[in-house]
């Protein structure tokens, strides 16, 4: 009996001992499959993301003509799609929506090309071929009228690019005395809210930055959410001397102001401080993509979008 006892016992030990190594495997398992499965929408999040120093110069593949289908179907092939250019984007300063694109098309190596507008919706990223998409054919855009960047500067983006339900741009006329009559100072500083709202996306980029009336930093590039075709997080660089030894941090761009100082158009986070910044997410260039999105969502659940609206309620 006491032979058989032992030997029982020892199973049982056994059968525990193998029961409790599944459990540890199996949770394990379940570990991982969870991890994959994180690590797999993180990495399709990523793909929503891109910054503006992606965005310019970027292929835009336009719809096929009559002619062009024609033809193709006739050989039994696809008809291919003719290639644009994305030249600039203007962006809304005050929300980040990504407004107008500024599309050439038609030249041949940047001669002869037409510069039209086009509204950043009609855009659509194709991730497979790593370019985006516009459902308007050649003889579309032709039609529209030619758009200068450069005059439009000069003669107020806001005002040079509105455009009716027609999709034709309003008459340009000159911000300036608007500009002087509606701003509006932020308390405690030297800044004064911007009335003017579309910026270029290269110029944005390297806007300085300004906690309260202390200078912070500066713009190193825009992150960009595709889905909401908006400007969601701007890196901020601060520290350092000529841009070496410093850090680069995460800032919701919900959070920022944009604002006028003796004419020069900055980036403010009113009622906040340099040390309320401080505490920003520190921003690192992943190996894929722009950013990382664990890192973007942490940024965006910080408390100075919401600090800046208790600013501005106040």
């Amino acid at each position: 009996m006491n032979t058989l006892s032992t030997l029982t016992s020892r199973r049982l030990a056994t059968l525990t001992l193998v029961a409790a190594a599944s459990t540890v495997a199996l949770r394990a398992q379940d570990h991982t499959v969870k991890s994959d499965k994180e690590a797999i929408a993180a990495q399709e999040r990523a793909l929503h993301y891109t910054a503006t120093s992606k965005l310019l110069g970027a292929e835009i593949r336009m719809a096929p003509g009559a002619e062009e289908r024609q033809e193709a179907a006739s050989e039994g092939e696809q008809a291919k799609r003719p290639k644009a250019k994305l030249d600039e984007v203007l962006i809304d300063g005050h929300t980040g929506e990504l407004q107008y694109a500024v599309v050439s098309f038609g030249g041949f190596i940047g001669i002869g090309d037409k510069t039209v507008l086009v509204p950043c919706k009609q855009l659509r990223w194709n991730p497979s071929m790593e370019r985006f998409e516009l459902n308007w054919t050649e003889d579309q855009l032709k039609a529209k009228p030619e758009f200068d960047l450069d005059e439009a500067c000069k003669n107020g983006l806001d005002s040079s690019c509105s455009v009716d339900a027609q999709g034709n741009r309003g008459v340009a006329k000159t911000e300036e005395a608007a500009v002087e009559k509606s701003t509006k100072a932020v308390e405690g500083t030297p800044l004064a809210m911007s009335a003017t709202r579309l910026r270029r996306a290269s110029e944005l980029d390297g806007y300085t930055v300004y906690a309260n009336a202390d200078k912070y930093g500066a713009v190193e590039d825009l992150i960009i959410d595709r889905d909401q075709h908006k400007v969601v997080l701007a890196v901020v660089s601060h520290g350092g001397t000529l841009g070496v030894g410093g850090t680069s941090l995460l800032v919701p761009f919900k959070a920022l102001q944009l604002c006028t100082l003796e004419k020069e158009s900055v980036l403010c986070v009113p009622g906040c401080t340099s040390k309320d910044l401080d505490g920003s997410v520190r921003y690192e260039k992943p190996k894929n993509g722009v950013v990382d999105p664990l890192a973007a969502q942490r940024a965006l659940d910080t408390k100075l979008t919401e600090r800046m609206n208790e600013h501005k309620r106040g």
